[in-house]
Formats: structure tokens, C-alpha cells, sequence
């Protein structure tokens, strides 16, 4: 697969989340400062029970429906039929699912009740998600790019509506659910466009092949919302609404910028696949490359967000967020080892440690719900970012230790740093291909051929 197909398709998956990383920064900040900690935290424990039961819902399809689509070209409608049902079954389950456990957990909070109600069908209109895998796998996120950012616009038009007419958390509920509807009717469209006669069917032995092999991945799916989602939910349950708020605000200042890396980890993933088929060295090199990418811009963004947090959290949210600071700073160190973990999983992938992996994620959840019960009681929501950036760490260093196969991984990436040399060649072509785009030493040039 060409390094420049790589680059494109990384620059527009970078474009789509450059522009929701905007409206975050504008748009968030207001609809906080219109419902208030309350309000937030409330909008929040709902939207904490519909996305871990939408991850769940995926059926660890992710990563194993790009690889399928690479390494069986010929089976492509099938394919895509094939996960569609799959999707769509569990997607209906996991959406009763979420009913019941809200009632279960907040039996007295009727605004939390219906908001949750309300959330929950974004988890069907997200089947959209297997008409990506196929975008993805052909490096032509472009098209994904172009649908999620007019989704974007019309969500914080919705959003803004409110805003101005001083919506409730019921009203501020319709707005991903109305998001993800639009996006999933325009990838069909596109989807279709770009495929004239394209007939997904449902073939049994290809959804036994999916099953098999993402089985672990549900597995570690289940885990890993545990010690995702569980902080927010301990949290809300444990203390009140207004401390999610603190807490999901932290996460979410955090998880804006993760969206860039993750477009990365995403785009590089066919590449790494592609280049085992090649050689050892190469694919190993290639991944070894985007672990450091990853880990030198993680410490750029915590480095810079511990500088600049006090102030831009103040500026944006103003004084009624001020007990955000502290646990923004836990969370976003522990982002670095969430992303590692992320770009891991190709690695997981193609040397077949799907079984392992599942593992590391019930260390993790294990992990998680011990340390938050502790830490919440102690330190409240601040004892929750400890727990999570504790967690990120026994998952991505020590869990793979516990296992003879995956002990080596410790050693591909402490290796990573021989990489640097490449990474900074990489980096100086890349810099001098956009100054002269932009004329920058054209001059200079001239001279030299004087």
C-alpha cells in the first residue's frame, strides 16, 4: 500500500477531527455554561451507560472487519452483509440493555431516565461503522470525512438552537442521536455510489470467521468499558452528579485531542497488515515507527496541556468548573498509555494474540474497579484519574508480561526509539514539502541553481 495513499488518508482523518476539536472548544464550553455541573452530570451518566454498551454492540469488529476486507478482497458483499446483520442484532439487544440498567441504577432520577432513553438509539444508527471499515481498509477516508463533518455542522446547529433558547437535558439528549442518524444516511448513499450494484448478503461461514476471531475482542470489549466507563458511573453513583460533571469534563478535554492519534493508529493500521505480507523487518519497523509517533506527541500535548490547563479550563468553562484543573491533569497523562495501548491492538491483530489480549483488558477492569472503589472514597473524583492513569499502566506494561507470548511486546517498544532516526527523516521531508507549497524557500532554491 503506498506511503502516499497513507498520507492522504491520514490528513483527512486528521481534517474531520481538527474540525469537531473546533466546535468542541466553542460549542462545548457554552452548552456546559447552559446546564450547569448538575445539568452536565446528569446529560452524562446517560450518555457513559449508551456508549459502554455501544463498544460492546461492535462485537470487536473494528479491527478484525479491515483485515477481512484486506486479506479477502473476492468475499467483499458478503462481507459487509455479513457484519450489517451481525451489527444490527446487537445493536437492538444492547439498546434494551441500556434501558434496563438505567432504570436499575437511578430508579428515582426521571431526567436521567429519559435521557438515557433518548441516547440509546445512537447505538443503531451506528451500524454506519461497517460501511467505514471498508473506507478505511481502502485508505479513502476522504468520503467518511467530508459526511462527519457536515454531521458535525448540523449537530451544533441543533446545539446552538438550544443553547440560545436555554434548553434542558432532555433537549441537549436529541443531539448525537440526530448527528449519527444524518451520518449514517449519507455513508449509505456515498457507500452505494461508489459501489453501483453492490449486493450485501449474509453468509454464515464468513460470520463464524468473524465471530471467532473478534470473540476475544467482545470479551476484551466488555473489559475494557469496564475500565473505561466505570470511573464516570462510580462516580455519579458514589458522590453526585456534579462531580461526573468535573470528571466527564476532565475526560472529555482529554479525549479531544486523543481523536488526532487515533486518526493515526487508524490510518496506519492496513499499512503495518500490508507490510507483514512483505517482510518481518519491514512490518516490525513500521509499526515500531508508530509507536514512537505516538509516544513523542503524547508527551508534547501533556507536556503543553499541564502548562496551559489552569487557564484555558477557566477561560472556557469559567469558576463554577475550577474543581475540573486537578483531575484534568491525571487524566491527560494517562491518555499517553490509553493510545499506546490503542496502537497495540494492530500489533495484536496480526500476530494473532487476540486470547491474550482479552486478558490484559480483565486485568485492567479488575484493576480499575479496586482502585476507583478505594481512591473515590478517599479523594473523590480526583481518586478516580489516579485509578485510571494506574490502570493504563498495569495494562500496557505489566499485563503482557503475565503471559510467555506477549512478555517480547515490552521489548518492540522500549525498541521503538531506534526508529527516530527514520521518524525524523520522515518528519524534515514532510516539513520541506509544505514550505515549498507554500513558497517558503523558493528563493533559496533559485539561488542555488544560479
Amino acid at each position: 500500500m503506498a506511503l502516499g495513499s497513507f498520507k492522504k488518508n491520514t490528513f483527512w482523518l486528521i481534517l474531520q477531527q481538527l474540525f469537531g476539536i473546533g466546535f468542541a472548544l466553542i460549542v462545548g464550553p457554552l452548552v456546559a455554561r447552559t446546564l450547569g455541573p448538575q445539568g452536565v452530570g446528569d446529560l452524562t451518566y446517560g450518555e457513559n451507560i449508551v456508549t459502554m454498551y455501544y463498544t460492546v454492540s461492535q462485537l470487536g469488529m473494528n479491527n478484525i472487519m479491515i483485515a477481512e476486507l484486506i486479506q479477502h478482497p473476492d468475499n467483499e458483499e458478503k462481507a459487509i452483509g455479513t457484519a450489517l446483520v451481525l451489527r444490527l442484532v446487537s445493536s437492538l439487544f444492547f439498546m434494551m440493555l441500556s434501558a434496563v440498567t438505567v432504570f436499575i441504577l437511578k430508579p428515582d432520577s426521571r431526567v436521567i431516565q429519559i435521557s438515557t432513553l433518548i441516547q440509546m438509539t445512537m447505538i443503531l444508527v451506528q451500524i454506519y461503522d461497517v460501511f467505514n471499515y471498508w473506507f478505511q481498509a481502502r485508505l479513502l477516508s476522504k468520503y467518511f470525512t467530508w459526511i462527519s463533518m457536515f454531521s458535525l455542522i448540523v449537530f451544533n446547529g441543533y446545539r446552538i438552537w438550544h443553547i440560545i433558547h436555554h434548553g434542558d437535558v432532555i433537549a441537549f439528549s436529541y443531539g448525537n442521536t440526530i448527528r449519527y442518524t444524518v451520518t449514517l444516511i449519507l455513508m449509505v448513499i456515498v457507500f452505494f455510489r461508489l459501489n453501483p450494484g453492490f449486493r450485501p448478503g449474509f453468509d454464515r461461514d464468513i460470520a463464524k470467521r468473524i465471530l471467532a476471531r473478534s470473540k476475544h475482542f467482545v470479551a476484551a470489549s466488555i473489559g475494557s468499558i469496564v475500565y473505561i466507563k466505570v470511573d464516570g458511573l462510580m462516580v455519579g453513583s458514589m458522590i453526585n452528579s456534579e462531580n461526573l460533571a468535573f470528571y466527564s469534563l476532565a475526560v472529555t478535554l482529554c479525549s479531544i485531542w486523543e481523536t488526532i492519534p487515533t486518526s493515526i493508529i487508524a490510518s496506519a493500521q492496513p499499512v503495518i497488515l500490508e507490510n507483514r505480507k512483505v517482510s518481518e523487518k519491514a512490518y516490525l519497523d513500521t509499526y515500531q515507527l508508530s509507536l514512537l509517533g505516538i509516544l513523542l506527541l503524547s508527551l508534547a500535548v501533556c507536556l503543553g496541556g499541564t502548562l496551559l490547563g489552569r487557564p484555558v479550563i477557566m477561560f472556557l468553562y469559567g469558576d463554577q468548573f475550577k474543581n475540573t484543573i486537578p483531575i484534568f491533569y491525571v487524566v491527560l497523562w494517562s491518555t499517553m498509555f490509553a493510545l499506546l495501548d490503542a496502537a497495540r491492538s494492530t500489533w495484536i491483530i496480526s500476530e494473532h494474540y487476540e486470547r491474550q489480549a482479552k486478558y490484559f483488558v480483565y486485568i485492567g477492569a479488575v484493576t480499575d474497579i479496586v482502585l476507583n472503589w478505594f481512591f473515590i472514597r478517599r479523594w473523590g473524583a480526583f481518586g478516580a484519574a489516579f485509578a485510571t492513569l494506574a490502570t493504563h499502566l498495569v495494562v500496557f506494561f505489566i499485563a503482557p508480561c503475565l503471559f510467555r507470548e506477549t512478555r517480547v511486546h515490552n521489548r518492540i517498544f522500549f525498541g521503538c526509539f531506534k526508529q527516530w532516526p527514520l521518524l525524523k527523516e520522515l518528519v524534515r521531508k514532510n516539513i520541506i514539502k509544505i514550505a515549498q507549497r507554500l513558497g517558503i524557500g523558493a528563493e533559496k532554491t533559485g539561488n542555488s541553481q544560479k
